[in-house]
């Protein structure tokens, strides 16, 4: 008799911890499937090869600059191919920013003198903000900044982000995998 009830605990032992199993494959299974691979994105990079990971940011957005700045530290640009893409739910600072950065000689430096002066340049008013930019990359061509193509360039990232449901920066986007909000640096250091 205590042999039979022993049997029957152990079985629903067993049978929740296959349960559990499938459960957690299935999920991970599901999830690499309902987002685009990083392939499918343009490189916004300085770099041509392949992609590693995007990373959906405001340029207004201080936990995007905290983001970047840690991810910098880590010094994954180095190793990876991070696409930074830019995209303007914070408003016209972050357009106009967006617009910089598209007509930058070298988007990886804009992008990290930008962040590293992040929280002086967001209280700046509007006309020395727009006068910073200009100073971040002395040389820039204006009249890039100011034709469609630039606009089309951020109006074609908000969009694509909208189909992908993005609602929140930073978003990452590493190896197919969509992580909302900024990774710790332990999660991080896994990939």
């Amino acid at each position: 008799m205590k042999l039979i009830e022993i049997l029957k605990i152990n079985f629903s032992i067993l049978f929740l911890i296959i349960i559990i199993i499938i459960g957690y494959f299935f999920i991970l299974d599901n999830r690499k499937n309902d987002y685009p691979y990083v392939e499918q994105w343009e490189s916004y990079s300085d770099e041509d090869s392949n992609l590693d990971a995007v990373i959906i940011f405001d340029f207004q957005c201080e936990y995007c600059a905290d983001y970047h700045n840690r991810i910098d530290s880590l010094q994954y640009s180095t190793r990876y191919n991070i696409s930074w893409v830019p995209v303007d739910f914070l408003g016209d600072r972050s357009n106009i920013t967006g617009r910089f950065y598209f007509c930058s000689s070298s988007r990886g430096t804009f992008l990290k003198n930008f962040f590293r002066n992040h929280n002086q340049l967001l209280q700046l008013e509007d006309s020395i903000y727009f006068e910073s930019l200009i100073d971040i990359e002395p040389g820039i061509n204006l009249d890039c900044v100011a034709n469609d193509s630039s606009n089309a360039f951020m109006e074609k990232n908000y969009m694509k982000s909208k189909n992908l449901d993005v609602e929140l920066v930073p978003t990452s986007i590493i190896y197919g995998y969509m992580y909302n909000g900024a990774l710790s640096n332990r999660s991080l250091e896994t990939f």
